[in-house]
């Protein structure tokens, strides 16, 4: 008997192994482009899609038919294949298949210019740094989104080794604990955000192994509290972009080109750029350049030795919590409410979830608009995690000599 796979610990949800295989092969048709809130379902005909060579579409459950028709293009139409039963009765056959496959995995991601982009991997691709072993039998937190690339990445570890996927993403601080003691909880791989909504440090957790973060710049403070309160874990930290899945890895704010990455990456003044063949399939279609500038700024730390790191980005989007956000694309719906004039949208720091969004709102004098009332409009065309925090009702906005708005 093989053992749990996914288990839900606010649902009591589990599917063990040997249930997750048999699934796979009695499956007779497949999904993809599954919109679902169940994880465990969009994992299961992301596998599917996989073993039976079809491209797997990701969509977020939460898009409004909106926005899935900005970053597609076309309307949201559920799309399913039928398949053939296939025997996999061992998770090295799983691997197996995963291998053979030519599938393509299709994410949507901001780019650096604002312009939703359709970004579509292999296997190999996404799976470059994972190291296949169904024996590993370790025991992963899931907290990412799972239509985006680290989610995906963080499941393929989980099948890649056998393992077992805890689901804790959007989970409350006080379950997520909780979790971690009761299934004895291996490795954890996050956003800083994540990590910072576990303070008080008031605790300490022997199990883990191993804490990974990603998706946002990490400071030094958050750091030395997660040494503390887990102090049996080694710390990596990680730069991975939609575009090209992870990059680089430290176990601190510097990184270093590893060997080979200098022939697809480079820093030049001051940004870092990669090779547009080291570039997803579709995405790379739309760089006219050889080198793709990531729109990521760094610094060096000691140049001669090869180390830098990472700063901030030089465009309108920015990273809250994982999620990258266009802040154009919010100006925009804000500015569609009736009674709104214009919008002027921006990134502030925050001491718990180190950035946060607010907006800056000039609407008609004769309206009674409200910022609530806007923040009710807003959940009619965007997702939850891109409305403003902090709204406030101004009398002016700032312009640039040019007449554009001053940011």
């Amino acid at each position: 008997m093989l053992n749990a796979f996914y288990i839900d610990p606010v649902g009591g949800y589990s599917v063990s192994w040997n249930d997750f295989l048999s699934q796979i092969s009695h499956k007779k048709n497949v999904n993809l482009n599954f919109k679902t809130e169940n994880n465990y379902h969009l994992f299961l005909e992301l596998a599917c899609a996989l073993v039976h060579g079809f491209d797997f579409e990701l969509v977020d459950a939460e898009w409004t038919e909106e926005e899935y028709m900005r970053v597609s293009g076309r309307p949201y139409v559920p799309t399913s294949h039928p398949c053939k039963p296939v025997e996999i009765s061992k998770i090295d056959d799983l691997i197996s298949k995963f291998k053979q496959s030519n599938s393509k995995i299709i994410f949507y991601s901001s780019g650096t210019t604002g312009a939703p982009k359709k970004i579509s991997h292999d296997f190999g691709a996404i799976t470059r740094f994972v190291k296949f072993n169904s024996v590993k039998k370790q025991c992963w937190a899931f907290t990412y989104s799972p239509t985006h690339m680290a989610g995906v990445q963080v499941l393929f570890e989980v099948l890649g080794g056998g393992s077992t996927l805890i689901d804790l993403y959007q989970k409350s601080r006080g379950v997520t604990l909780a979790a971690f003691e009761k299934y004895n909880i291996t490795h954890i791989s996050a956003t800083p955000t994540f990590y910072r909504l576990l303070a008080p440090y008031n605790f300490t957790i022997y199990g883990v192994k191993r804490l990974t973060l990603g998706g946002e710049k990490s400071e030094e403070t958050l750091l030395t509290n997660l040494k503390r309160s887990f102090p049996n874990a080694k710390l990596n930290n990680i730069f991975a972009m939609t575009e090209t899945g992870s990059l680089f890895s430290s176990h601190g704010e510097g990184f270093i080109f590893k060997s080979g990455l200098e022939k697809v990456c480079k820093i030049q003044n001051g940004a870092l750029f990669v090779n547009k063949e080291f570039i997803g399939k579709i995405g790379k279609d739309r760089i006219q350049e050889e080198w793709y500038n990531t729109g990521d700024l760094v610094e060096w730390i000691d140049k001669k030795k090869g180390t830098f790191m990472f700063v901030s980005r030089d465009s309108d989007c920015v990273n809250v919590g994982g999620y990258k956000i266009n802040l154009i694309e919010v100006e925009d719906s804000i500015r569609s409410i009736e009674g709104i004039h214009d919008s002027r949208v921006y990134a502030k720091a925050n001491s718990v979830l180190g950035t946060i969004i607010g907006a800056d709102v000039l609407k008609d004098i004769k309206t009674s608009i409200t910022s609530k009332y806007i923040r009710d409009e807003l959940k009619r065309t965007l997702q939850e995690y891109k409305i403003p925090r902090i709204i406030k009702l101004v009398d002016h906005l700032d312009r640039t000599r040019a007449g554009k708005l001053k940011r």
